[in-house]
């Protein structure tokens, strides 16, 4: 099933744009395709050009359009290069494949281009958040430097229901809640961490949660919310049980100290005495 936050990507082949001098940070879900753009019309005829697995000392993977993998085989034909251009695709991209792919293009008397893309495949199972009824949970992310993103978007399922999106010119930000009568204005969006914070949970709350950051090099990740009963009866019942425990042990104390009182009063006392009979030694117990 494709993930409607994947959608445009898609679209577009998964083709992720470039930035000169600039490392690029893609990330796909596994079991996608991603494609690393050269950001070349057309390689001349005289020119060389290799791309690297691991960085510029890493394996060799493509070299003057021949493919190659590694000695464990880990692309296993899953790379498919475009001769004209020099981009790479991945398909069926697998969490092994994370790490940096560095093309290099170059001929005899200079490097005509140089770039770097830190390719990060994310499990596509998302991670769960726990939260309780009534209370508020903040769904936090592991995107660096939010502040370059012109537009962060959280969804809620397939539904916008929060954005900040950057004025280059104000440098302002504003923030947009679609669904105001489901969350009732218990949604807010840190600009400074993209950070996403529900108020007074209930459990219709429960779901999918996606993080949209879009500028060059888009970014995306997925949250499963999952809340559990009210805070307020979880907590009575975890104090109620404790009371019963500590009442029922309070009164096994009372009952011991009671007993051992009781005993100690009513233990008859007696006396050993020695009595010798023909040189033999009998003892006797006298009430």
């Amino acid at each position: 099933m494709i993930r409607p936050y994947l959608l445009v990507l898609l679209l577009v082949h998964d083709v992720f744009g470039c930035v000169t001098d600039e490392v690029m940070t893609p990330d796909v879900m596994e079991g996608e395709s991603v494609t690393l753009d050269s950001c070349f019309p057309k390689i001349q005829t005289e020119d060389e050009w290799e791309w690297k697995f691991g960085g510029p000392d890493g394996v060799t993977i493509v070299k003057n359009g021949l493919i190659y993998d590694t000695v464990d085989g880990i692309f296993n034909n899953r790379l498919q290069l475009n001769s004209q251009t020099g981009d790479l695709t991945i398909r069926n991209t697998r969490i092994k494949h994370s790490g940096v792919y560095d093309l290099k293009i170059f001929n005899s008397t200079h490097t005509r281009e140089h770039k770097k893309f830190n390719l990060t495949v994310l499990d596509p199972i998302p991670p769960k958040v726990f939260a309780v009824e009534g209370e508020s949970v903040i769904v936090t992310h592991d995107v660096a430097c939010v502040q370059k993103y012109n537009l962060i978007r959280w969804m809620y399922e397939t539904t916008l229901i929060a954005k900040i999106k950057r004025d280059p010119n104000s440098n302002q930000t504003c923030c947009k809640d679609p669904l105001e009568r489901k969350f009732m204005g218990r949604l807010k969006l840190d600009d400074q961490t993209g950070y996403l914070t529900i108020t007074n949970l209930t459990t219709t709350d429960a779901g999918l949660y996606k993080l949209q950051l879009i500028n060059n090099v888009p970014k995306y990740r997925t949250y499963r919310l999952i809340v559990s009963g009210s805070g307020s009866s979880t907590r009575m019942i975890v104090g109620i049980c404790v009371g019963v425990v500590l009442v029922l042990v309070g009164g096994l104390v009372a009952v011991v100290i009671f007993w051992n009182k009781s005993y100690r009063k009513t233990k008859p006392k007696h006396k050993v005495v020695l009595n010798e009979d023909d040189g033999e030694v009998k003892a006797s117990v006298c009430g």
